[in-house]
């Protein structure tokens, strides 16, 4: 036993060590309905890039795509404006 537990410890610190990055990719985006025709507003962030209604688009930096590495997880939010009339 005594001599396992240094090799434990040996093998723990070797492993590599992950860190979380938290990228916002678009933040208070504002789709509009998909079949209608094009809204003219302006894009809410710089860097985006508004396709059509309910598409936009904004290219990761170079810094962003390297904090990604091997794994990717999302987190995507949807809500709805309501307007009154």
């Amino acid at each position: 036993m005594n001599r396992l537990l240094p090799l434990l410890f040996l093998t723990i610190g070797c492993l590599p060590s992950y860190s979380q990055t938290t990228i916002t990719v678009m933040d208070g985006v504002i789709f509009h309905d998909g079949y209608a025709g094009l809204v003219p507003d302006v894009a809410p962030q710089p860097g985006i890039i508004k396709l059509r209604n309910d598409l936009f688009t904004r290219k990761l930096t170079t810094d962003e795509l390297a904090s990604i590495g091997t794994t990717l997880q999302m987190r995507v939010v949807i809500g709805c404006i309501v307007r009154q009339l």
